[in-house]
């Protein structure tokens, strides 16, 4: 009788597999110790990227590497703090060139409304401004101004291949969308007129919520994807800054738990661009956090893991101007084809 061939996975392989975390795990301890912060990061990447699906049974091990990790991260954002602020400045000049006009960048005092970071404002259609609103640690504030220059610098790219496009929201579209998503709140500030006005939320604030979030998803994907591949001075601040816009908005999440049922839909595709978000965060960071898990339970996570496979298919194959058309994509995954539209943007021609 002959004996089965069939393959059988060598039973070390499970142990070496663990001896092999272990050893990285102490590594990366070792390395922090001495002082080594960036070789200690860097052996904590190697951990995940072995740990696959031994991770369950390593989740203490695992847990105690994320939190080194990040340990890491905020020293290496202040020892990279000199090196980070000449980054950014040699990529103003960078981007100013590109522009072809001086770019000014101003702080703005904090509002709790709208958060901090940074805004990027068009003056005259033409002149970039950019606005950092604190109150920002100063050692992430050059990672804003890199990101705000690097948005500068995909929207000048698609002016000078005739491929901007700016989004807009019309008058029907607008009470569309306040049909969908804010139709109570619309009714009681109709009945209750100005008062209900004073403590709630405009209804087409609460309705134009959702294509907010989504126009601005793929622009800033983009942006921290080449900022990561760029500048590996300014990683450190750029995981402290997006872990901690991450975990205050899950935080916030967590507090409102109770979801009027008008707006269980709006909700569902806020879901899905935040559920997006984690798994973007947990690509671009080497495996190492574990954000999209938190939205794995949730009503939307669905279309967040659409949208991720179709960011993966598209990207870095994404030229010019192509970021509207990876927004409308999106759009049509979440439910939102034809809730707004776009017009050209102006049109750079260089001689």
């Amino acid at each position: 009788m002959k004996e089965s061939k069939t393959e059988r996975t060598p039973p070390t392989t499970a142990c070496n597999d663990s001896s092999s975390l272990h050893e990285l795990s102490a590594l990366a301890r070792r390395l922090a110790a001495q002082g080594k912060f960036g070789e200690s990061a860097l052996a904590i990447e190697r951990l995940f990227a072995i740990a696959g699906p031994m991770g369950k049974r390593s989740s203490r091990l695992l847990g105690e590497a994320r939190q080194s990790y990040s340990a890491c991260q905020r020293r290496l954002m202040k020892e990279n703090h000199a090196a980070a602020k000449q980054a950014a400045a040699e990529l103003q000049v960078e981007t100013e060139k590109l522009a072809g006009c001086p770019i000014r960048v101003t702080a703005d005092d904090f509002d709790p409304l709208h958060g901090s970071g940074m805004e990027l404002v068009w003056e005259h259609g033409r002149d970039p401004h950019l606005v950092l609103k604190g109150p920002d640690p100063k050692h992430t504030q050059p990672y804003e101004l890199a990101t705000g220059l690097l948005r500068i610098q995909l929207e000048m790219e698609s002016r000078i291949a005739g491929k901007s496009r700016v989004p807009v929201v019309s008058a029907m579209q607008k009470s569309k969308l306040v049909s969908m998503f804010a139709l109570e709140e619309a009714r009681l500030q109709a009945e209750d007129g100005g008062l209900w006005s004073t403590l709630n939320r405009d209804p087409h604030d609460i309705a134009l919520r959702p294509i907010e979030d989504l126009v601005v998803s793929v622009p800033f994907m983009l942006v921290d994807a080449r900022l990561r591949q760029r500048f590996p001075v300014l990683r450190p601040a750029q995981f402290v800054s997006r872990s901690k816009a991450f975990l205050e908005n899950w935080n916030e999440r967590e507090v409102c738990t109770n979801t009027p049922p008008t707006q269980r839909l709006r909700e569902r595709i806020i879901t899905a661009i935040d559920g997006l978000d984690g798994l973007y965060l947990d690509w671009l960071f080497s495996g190492v956090t574990n954000f999209a898990v938190r939205y794995e339970g949730l009503d939307g996570f669905d279309l967040s893991q659409e949208l991720w496979h179709h960011w993966e298919a598209r990207y870095p194959e994404i030229l010019p101007g192509g970021e509207s058309a990876l927004v409308d994509a999106f759009s049509e995954i979440l439910g939102l084809s034809n809730r707004f539209e776009w017009i050209p943007g102006p049109c750079i021609r260089r001689h």
